[in-house]
This record gives structure tokens, sequence and C-alpha cells, in this order.
């Protein structure tokens, strides 16, 4: 299981922090990978929803299915995913640091599917992370 964690403070404030960065029409914005996604059920971002997402990884279109596990607004949010190469979850939380927001992305994949390169992959994934993390701040920053 590959693990990623990165941490990143935002000067903004928590609700506008969660809500833009766990609205999924907002992910092409700060999200590099990120090509398209669909909701396959309920009614926003809550426990339960299901989407289907496509993200580029190392050159490929990926299509992944998930579901919202955990939401508690304004705090976290966790997502659990799979595809036929990989499976895995992925939380999105925000802490309040007087005016500013903490942001921390954690996450855990299975890459046993992939056959050749998975030291790469996973070294790809967790500077993808950080990566997301500087453009999310960008993003929010710049109003």
């Amino acid at each position: 299981m590959a693990l990623f964690s990165s941490t990143i403070t935002i000067d903004s404030d928590v609700e506008s922090v969660f809500s833009f960065a766990t609205d999924p029409r907002n992910n092409g914005t700060w999200q590099s990978n990120f090509v398209s996604f669909q909701q396959t059920n309920g009614d926003g971002v809550e426990v339960g929803a299901t989407y289907r997402y496509v993200n580029s990884f190392l050159g490929m279109n990926m299509q992944t299915d998930g579901v919202i596990t955990e939401y508690e607004p304004n705090q976290v949010m966790t997502y659990e995913f799979k595809s036929p190469t990989m499976s895995g979850s992925s939380r999105f939380q925000v802490e309040e640091k007087g005016d500013k927001t903490e942001v921390t992305f954690t996450g855990e994949a299975d890459l046993s599917a992939i056959k050749f390169g998975k030291k790469l992959a996973e070294m790809k994934a967790k500077k993808q992370i950080k990566s997301d993390l500087k453009k999310l701040k960008r993003v929010l920053e710049a109003g």
C-alpha cells in the first residue's frame, strides 16, 4: 500500500477552502491530473454520494469509481475509489489556524495491479499531491 500525505497553510477561511476544494466542479482548477467527473448517485457532496472520475496519470487516462465515506462540513471529507489498476482512499481535512486554514491531504493506494513502475507511480503521486495543494493555495489566495 502506497501512502501519501501533504499539508499546506492557506491564507483564507476554513469555509471557503473546504467548500471550494470538495466541490468536484472545481477540480480542474487546482488538480493537475483531473480530466472529468460524473456524479452517479446522490445529491451533491454527502456521505454515500458516488462519482466516476477520469484522471490522467503517467500519460494515461484512468477511470475510477468511488464513494464519499465521511463528510463533516468545514472539517473532513474521505473518498474511497477503485479502478481495474488501483484502489484506495483520499482524505481532505481542514483546520482553522487563526485567520488561515491548514489543509492536510492524505491518501493510500493499492498499486499491486501495476506490474512495472510502481515506485515511479508512487513518487509521481506524492509529487503531484504537493503540487496540487500549492496550486489550490495560489487559486484561493488570489481570490
